[in-house]
C-alpha cells in the first residue's frame, strides 16, 4: 500500500533547485518514481492516466499560429519536387508558358482574363485533389485485384507492373522511380479506402480541403482511438447524410468501378486461362478402344479437378470449334491430337501443324487471337499530383484496353 509519505520521502532526496526538465532525465529519480507508482492501486493508475491524457489534449489545442509554426519546423529539406522538373525547365525556357497554361494571353490588358484564369485554377485545385484520391484508390484496388486469393506476392505483382510500365515507353521514369510511385500511391489509396469503408465512397468527395493530403495519407492512422475519433467527428458533422443527399455515395462507387472494371475483366480472362492450362484433362481417349462419336470435336470438356470457377461470375472457361469445319479437315485420330495440342497451347495462340495453320488462316489472312491489353502505363501517364492542378485526365474508357498487347502475355 503506497502512501503520500512514500512519495514525499522520494522527493526529499532531490535537490529542490534542480529544474524539472533535468529532474526527469535523472535515472535514479525516475526509477524511484516508477517503483512508487507501481505500488498504486489500479484505480489510481487509471485516474493518473486520464489526467495526463487530458493535459496532452489541452496542449494540442493551441493557437493556429502555433500549429503553423510547428508544421514549418517539421520541414527538413528544401528542394524542387521531382514531379515538376520538366515543366519547370519549360518555364525557364519561356516564362510566358507559365501563364499560357492557364489560358492567359500575355500582353492582353483585359483584367477579366486574369480573373477568369484564377477562378479556373481555383476549381482545378479542388477537383484535382478529389481526382488524386480516386487515382490512388485505383492502384490500391489493382494490387488487391491481382493478389486476392492467388499465389502471388505483392512484391512480385509490383515488379511485374513496373516492367509493363517501363517497356511501354509512355512513361519517362526509371524502374526505381516507378516502383516507388506505385508503392506510395497504393499506400495512400489504402488510407482513402479505409476512410471510404467507414464513411462511404462519397466521403472522398466531401473531405474538407483545409485538411491537407499529408494528414489523410500519412498522419492519420489506419485504426485505433485517433482514427475512430476522427471518423466520429466527421460523422457528427453529417458527412454520410450529406453524401447520400447529393448522390455522392453512388457517384464515388461508380467512379471507382469504371476505372478498375477493364482490368478486372482482363485479369479474369488471364487467370482463368492459367487455371485451364494447369488442369488435368480426362478428355483424351484411345480411338481404338473408344471411338469418337461423329458429333464433332468437343473442346468444352470435363476436367477432373473442376477448378474453373474464377473471380465473381463463376463462369467456366472453354472454347468450341464449328463442327462442320472440323469434320471436313480432320479424321478421328487427327481430331484427338488436335484436342491435346489445343489444351497444351491454350492461351499461346500458336499453331503447330498445317491443319491448325489452315484453320487459323481464313480468307487468306492470318487470324491473330484476341489478347486483351493491360495498359497500366496509360493510367500512369495521366496520374495527377497533389502539387499540380488538374484540368483534364485526357483518356477515355476504351483507351485502357487498347495499347501494349504483348505486355500482359509476357507476364
Amino acid at each position: 500500500m503506497c502512501t503520500v509519505g512514500d512519495m514525499v520521502r522520494v522527493l526529499q532526496t532531490i535537490n529542490p533547485n534542480i529544474p524539472v526538465d533535468e529532474l526527469f532525465q535523472n535515472s535514479t529519480f525516475t526509477s524511484q518514481i516508477r517503483d512508487v507508482v507501481n505500488l498504486w492501486p489500479e484505480k489510481s493508475k487509471k485516474t493518473a492516466r486520464k489526467i495526463l491524457q487530458q493535459s496532452g489534449r489541452l496542449e494540442r489545442r493551441s493557437l493556429p499560429s502555433e500549429e503553423a509554426l510547428r508544421a514549418i519546423r517539421r520541414i527538413k529539406e528544401i528542394a524542387l519536387p521531382a514531379t515538376l522538373t520538366m515543366i519547370y525547365e519549360k518555364w525557364q525556357r519561356d516564362p510566358s508558358t507559365f501563364w499560357n497554361s492557364q489560358g492567359l494571353e500575355i500582353g492582353s490588358r483585359n483584367i477579366y482574363q486574369v480573373y477568369r484564369g484564377m477562378k479556373q485554377l481555383e476549381t482545378q485545385r479542388h477537383s484535382g485533389t478529389i481526382i488524386w484520391r480516386y487515382f490512388t484508390m485505383f492502384f490500391y484496388d489493382l494490387m488487391g485485384l491481382l493478389g486476392d486469393g492467388r499465389k502471388y506476392l505483392v512484391e512480385t505483382l509490383q515488379d511485374k507492373l513496373v516492367n509493363m510500365i517501363d517497356v511501354s515507353g509512355l512513361v519517362n521514369a526509371s524502374k526505381i522511380t516507378i516502383q516507388k510511385d506505385l508503392k506510395r500511391w497504393a499506400s495512400a489509396g489504402s488510407k482513402y479506402c479505409n476512410i471510404a469503408r467507414v464513411l462511404g465512397n462519397g466521403a472522398l468527395i466531401l473531405l474538407p480541403h483545409d485538411v491537407t493530403d499529408n494528414i489523410w495519407e500519412n498522419r492519420l492512422p489506419m485504426k485505433g482511438a485517433c482514427f475512430e475519433e476522427a471518423m466520429d467527428h466527421l460523422n457528427g458533422l453529417g458527412i454520410r447524410e450529406v453524401s447520400k443527399s447529393i448522390g455522392a455515395d453512388d457517384l464515388g462507387r461508380d467512379i471507382r468501378e469504371v476505372i478498375i472494371r477493364p482490368f478486372r475483366e482482363i485479369v479474369h480472362d488471364q487467370v482463368c486461362q492459367a487455371d485451364l492450362s494447369k488442369s488435368k484433362p480426362s478428355l483424351v481417349r484411345d480411338p481404338e478402344r473408344e471411338p469418337v462419336a461423329d458429333e464433332g470435336v468437343r473442346l468444352i470438356g470435363e476436367y477432373e479437378d473442376d477448378s474453373l470457377q474464377c473471380f465473381t461470375d463463376g463462369s467456366r472457361i472453354g472454347t468450341s470449334v464449328e463442327q462442320s469445319e472440323m469434320n471436313e479437315r480432320l479424321s478421328t485420330q487427327a481430331r484427338q491430337a488436335h484436342v491435346e495440342r489445343n489444351r497444351l497451347s491454350f492461351g499461346r495462340g500458336v499453331a503447330d501443324d498445317p491443319a491448325e495453320e489452315s484453320d487459323a488462316t481464313r480468307g487468306g489472312q492470318a487470324q491473330e487471337p484476341f489478347t486483351p491489353s493491360f495498359d497500366i502505363a496509360n493510367y500512369l501517364t495521366f496520374m495527377p499530383t497533389p502539387e499540380s492542378s488538374v484540368s483534364s485526365q485526357g483518356f477515355a474508357d476504351e483507351e485502357c484496353a487498347t495499347v501494349g498487347l504483348l505486355q500482359f502475355n509476357a507476364w
